[in-house]
């Protein structure tokens, strides 16, 4: 399908080239998938580097339309939990496990220890999807409580300030509430939803919740989960 596909071994995102490492260690055959660059003449090259082109624009933009591991290791910015700036996009067996199963339709649920990037992952794949995937789409996130779904939604917009410049456009008219986030620009939106504490209340969440995507955090602690999920 992608026949000029090559390995970009010169990334400066040293976790995918562990990663593939692991993949190697346990017998992958195509354990080079983490590294795969469609364009070969993107190798080396640094998206966010002011000195880009508008050639280089154009093959970095249908790179990360078609590539999401190009995305995820070469373009996204994890906010900085305080202060300012943010750090690379780091591959670990659980995010990319997750991922991966995701864009091969399969229905996934990870159990990862506390701190380790969990809730990172749910907002780096939805800011794929939102700003650079999808179009005319609705994603759908439930949470536990609204301290979640105010901080999930802070971060998908916060990565959209770290992208490079020329990936997406900014529009006055996409929303800034902890419940939706939109990119106008695709007619994409994505809605949080928070499950209530009694049955009916659950059951609303569960029936509003009829997506093409859909993702649940917390999940073991969402009050009334089995009514809302089911």
């Amino acid at each position: 399908k992608y026949p000029n596909a090559t390995v970009n071994h010169l990334t400066k995102n040293t976790s995918f080239i562990n990663y593939a490492a692991i993949l190697k260690a346990l017998g992958v055959k195509n354990y080079l998938w983490p590294l795969s660059t469609l364009n070969p003449a993107l190798v080396g090259v640094d998206p966010h580097s002011p000195e880009i082109n508008l050639a280089q624009m154009g093959w970095i933009k249908f790179e990360c339309e078609q590539n999401p591991w190009y995305y995820l290791r070469e373009c996204l910015i994890v906010p900085a939990p305080s202060g300012i700036g943010g750090d690379p996009f780091r591959a670990n067996r659980a995010n990319m496990s997750m991922i991966w199963s995701f864009l091969n339709h399969v229905d996934y649920m990870l159990i990862q220890p506390r701190q380790t990037g969990k809730t990172i992952t749910i907002s780096g794949l939805i800011s794929w999807l939102l700003y650079i995937k999808l179009w005319n789409t609705r994603i759908g996130l439930v949470t536990k409580s609204d301290d979640l779904r105010r901080d999930t939604a802070e971060k998908v917009r916060q990565m959209q300030g770290g992208l490079p410049g020329y990936l997406t456009i900014n529009d006055r008219r996409d929303s800034i509430t902890d419940a939706l986030v939109t990119y106008k620009t695709r007619k994409n939106r994505f809605v949080l939803s928070v499950s209530r504490g009694d049955p009916a209340g659950a059951i609303k969440v569960g029936r509003g919740n009829t997506v093409p995507v859909n993702l649940w955090d917390e999940f073991p602690f969402i009050p009334h989960v089995k009514i809302a999920y089911g």
